[in-house]
């Protein structure tokens, strides 16, 4: 009698088999999502300092605004900036500016994520940059308002050193 020698995939090596793709699929999927959140900050961080820019520029130039909508009629900032929600806000919220350069941007997830975006504008704002607001004296970056994350989810940058007295949208 001939004896046939079956080959195949035995249940262990099956199982060992299926959780290492397992574990390489949390890995991957963590990378990922990493990856996604330092896009979005570093997006966030674009935003801000466009809108703090368009602002400076605006107010070096005499032009007269009320928030984004005016900068953005005013050829200041791309028309991306005035949708509402989403627009130029990678979290899919809003970004406000109160004259003269107050950026509030909400909708932003809370914990790490926010408290990265606050550490990136603070090293930011320890640069030379100079603005002279309509009627007032120089601020530069260092004398400028920390930022601060609310428990919302909201990054508020007061690039003017607190000197914004209205909270007014412009959107």
């Amino acid at each position: 009698m001939k004896k046939f020698l079956v080959k195949g995939i035995g249940l262990l090596e099956l199982m060992l088999s299926l959780a290492i793709i397992a574990i390489l699929l949390v890995f991957v999927t963590q990378y990922f999502q990493r990856t996604q959140q330092n896009q979005q900050v570093t997006s966030a961080l674009g935003a801000f300092q466009g809108v703090y820019a368009a602002a400076s520029s605006a107010m070096l130039d005499g032009y007269s605004y009320s928030g984004i909508s005016d900068l953005v009629s005013g050829g200041y900032l791309p028309g991306s900036y005035n949708i509402s929600p989403g627009g130029a806000n990678p979290f899919g919220g809003t970004i406000t500016l109160t004259p003269p350069l107050t950026v509030k941007m909400d909708s932003i997830p809370g914990g790490s994520v926010c408290e990265r975006i606050v550490q990136k504008l603070y090293e930011g704002l320890s640069g030379s940059q100079t603005v002279t607001p309509p009627g007032g004296s120089a601020t530069s970056g260092s004398s400028s308002t920390m930022p601060t994350c609310t428990s919302g989810g909201t990054v508020i940058v007061d690039y003017s050193g607190g000197t914004s007295s209205s909270d007014n949208s412009g959107t």
